[in-house]
């Protein structure tokens, strides 16, 4: 069979081109002057409730006060914070206003998050706190001009507003900003292989074409009115998007601060939880921890698994013990908005990542001679449609790097397509580790492992693991007549990264790192060498 480009059936149908040419918070206002009070976010912990006209009062609140501050359609505006109530209202308020938003991980030490706040430069910062990490920023970062916390604590300075006060009543009117739908609306962070996280632009008709696929029962299947348990953090496309999803389907959102096991079992027991989105180390949990077993699960119907794809043993297992009905695998990366593809129930193919969605179109090619290659044969994964990026935020260099002329984007990954146009994700072209659905950086472990004075060279691979995905692993060469423990190194990089990024496989010594002759680490040798050190144990 003749290689082919994937499109979906409608992929250029009306459904999906209409309602574009407006602005994010256009989009969203339009749909909550339409919708009924009800309850929408439902803190997992706490028990604490938001409906949605607190919801609404509260953002447009939020918003009038963006406004006065001179926000336009150039201001960035950031978050720095853990799940809470008030992310939904300053994400809705920063559409509303027209500015741009962008969300930081609360875990990033000051290092990580100078470097994410170079890329955005936002002049407001919202934060729970003003904590030791927070004042540090702002005397190393220039371009914030205000910043909001959340909670108010002792110590507190008294140039930072309190969020409670800054969203009290106003006489004035929200004027909902329009913007070009071409137009950035969110700087969203994709981890690289160079070690440094790069900004995606996501533009106006990204996010709105994303939030339309979810309103369509036929896709994504999601019954309005429903719950749905958000463990994932805000901060992240996944995270977001299922938070948006409080708005656009009018369903409840039950979310959990921090991932906890008990906690999200509860939650599914006690809110009769229908669907699931989630990611492999979530099913690995409900599949293997014997706790599972102390909670009634059987409201759970579907389940959609991104991130990472799920193999057929771990799909097929889950799959009987919940007696699903339905579960769906999709394939996607921040910049595609979120996903790309998913797994419809016309295919079912155990294993496989589902079909191209509306509006896209795929192509598999050979990573060397970027030929298109025909069904069951290997290759890159290149996307092109409505969810995909403009690019990265001030990074022409990176752009150009991922985009070909024709607009395709090269995802870095390997798969294939079989002869009804499903995708297999096989392996990542890209050298990003993926632990519990974060992407890490080999090369950001690396250039911290080989500033020891003690290490004379070093590779980092990701080991794969049944419960989180993989696991950062190092191999180190130490300087000739250097004594070094295995465990200081582990702490000496732990101490400089993010807890995800930490090196939990442990530390190799070896005497060389195999490399091919233009210098680039040959991972997947070393991968080779790690499993014949464990098969010997």
């Amino acid at each position: 069979m003749a290689a082919r480009i994937l499109n979906s059936p409608d992929f250029k149908t009306p459904n999906f081109l209409t309602d574009l040419n407006q602005s994010v918070g256009e989009y969203l206002w339009k749909i909550l002057q339409q919708s009924k009070n009800r309850e929408c976010l439902v803190h997992a912990h706490t028990g604490e409730r938001r409906t949605l006209d607190q919801i609404i009062q509260q953002s447009t609140n939020l918003a009038i006060q963006l406004q006065n501050l001179n926000c336009g359609p150039d201001t960035v505006i950031g978050i720095i914070s853990e799940n809470r109530h008030e992310y939904l209202v300053v994400v809705l308020a920063t559409f509303f206003a027209g500015a741009i938003l962008t969300c930081f991980n609360p875990l990033y030490t000051i290092g990580e998050l100078e470097n994410s706040l170079g890329i955005s430069q936002p002049s407001i910062l919202f934060c729970s706190s003003v904590d030791e990490k927070i004042e540090k920023l702002i005397k190393s970062t220039s371009t914030i001009q205000q910043i909001i916390s959340f909670d108010h604590e002792e110590g507190t300075p008294a140039t930072t507003l309190l969020f409670e006060n800054f969203i009290k009543p106003t006489q004035a009117k929200l004027q909902v900003v329009h913007k070009d739908p071409e137009s950035i609306a969110a700087i969203l962070y994709s981890s690289g292989t160079t070690g440094f996280p790069k900004g995606v632009a996501i533009t106006n008709k990204n996010i709105i074409y994303m939030l339309k696929l979810f309103r369509d029962e036929n896709i994504f299947g999601i019954q309005k009115k429903s719950t749905i348990i958000e463990f994932a953090p805000m901060f992240h496309a996944y995270g977001l998007f299922v938070l948006l999803q409080s708005i656009v389907l009018e369903i409840r959102v039950v979310f959990l601060q921090k991932f906890e096991e008990i906690v999200f079992l509860q939650c599914i027991e006690r809110y009769q939880v229908k669907i699931l989105f989630t990611v492999p180390p979530i099913v690995m949990f409900l599949l293997k921890d014997s706790r599972v077993d102390d909670f009634d699960l059987s409201s759970i119907e579907k389940i959609i698994c991104g991130a990472a794809s799920l193999k057929y043993e771990i799909e097929k297992a889950i799959r009987k013990k919940l007696k699903l009905r339905t579960l769906s695998q999709a394939y996607g990366m921040t910049e595609c908005t979120l996903a790309c593809t998913l797994r419809h129930k016309r295919t079912g193919k155990m294993g496989s990542s589902g079909s191209a969605l509306s509006g896209v179109q795929m192509k598999i090619v050979d990573p060397i001679s970027n030929k298109m290659l025909p069904p069951n044969q290997s290759g890159e994964i290149c996307i092109r449609g409505l969810g995909v990026t403009k690019g990265y935020y001030r990074n022409e260099k990176a752009t150009a790097d991922t985009f070909d002329q024709e607009g395709w984007l090269h995802s870095g990954d390997i798969g294939y397509y079989d002869e009804d146009g499903d995708i297999f994700i096989v392996d990542r072209l890209k050298e990003l580790i993926k632990y519990n659905a974060y992407q890490i950086s080999p090369a950001e472990l690396e250039s911290i492992l080989m500033k020891h004075e003690k290490v004379n060279d070093a590779a980092v691979i990701g080991v794969p693991n049944d419960i989180v995905g993989e696991i950062p692993t190092a191999f180190v060469v130490k300087k000739p007549g250097s004594t070094i423990s295995e465990k200081e190194l582990v702490d000496y990089a732990a101490a400089l990264v993010s807890p995800q990024k930490k090196l939990r496989g442990g530390v190799v010594f070896t005497e060389q790192i195999p490399k091919n002759p233009s210098g680039k680490i040959l991972r997947r040798k070393l991968k080779e060498i790690y499993k014949t050190l464990i098969s010997r144990y």
